[in-house]
């Protein structure tokens, strides 16, 4: 058995997720500002991104796999657990393979709602830059355009 120091790091997961991602089912919900387009981050993955990228929207959510609990999250912080938005905990490498989203209100999780994290491609470029995600200015993205992709196959 190859030990685990060996074995390709798990940063190969970046490259193989789409570099912007659209959120859409639960616009009317208590959850609904979360919704929307999320961008790749310069951001470095944490050890509880488990590899995996982090995005950015433009109201400044971010959507990142959180690792203890093997589940896409949509959160103000992605180093921290605490989400508005969950998938279910199936360790999947990119946010469009994720299932079974659910939301929080209030006091519980709410399934049911046809929340679906999907690609989408830019028609400028709209990467915010690190000093602005480090607070040094707006992470906001004003003001872009994007149109919503086929997922591409997976080998």
């Amino acid at each position: 058995s190859t030990p685990p120091w060996w074995r390709k790091p798990q940063s190969f997961w970046i490259e193989d997720c789409p570099k912007v991602v659209q959120v859409t089912g639960a616009e009317s919900s208590v959850q609904g500002e979360r919704m929307g387009i999320y961008m790749l981050t310069p951001m470095r993955p944490g050890l509880q991104q488990g590899g995996r990228p982090i995005y950015v929207s433009r109201d400044g959510h971010f959507l990142y796999y959180w690792k203890d609990m093997q589940s896409w999250r949509i959160g103000m912080n992605p180093r921290d657990a605490t989400a508005g938005i969950t998938s279910d905990a199936t360790d999947a490498p990119c946010p469009g393979d994720a299932v079974d989203w659910r939301i929080f209100a209030g006091s519980s999780w709410v399934k049911g709602l046809p929340i679906k994290a999907v690609a989408a491609y830019q028609l400028e470029d709209p990467m915010p830059s690190p000093r602005a995600l480090k607070g040094g200015g707006s992470s906001k993205l004003e003001g872009r355009a994007f149109r919503v992709a086929a997922a591409p196959a997976r080998a």
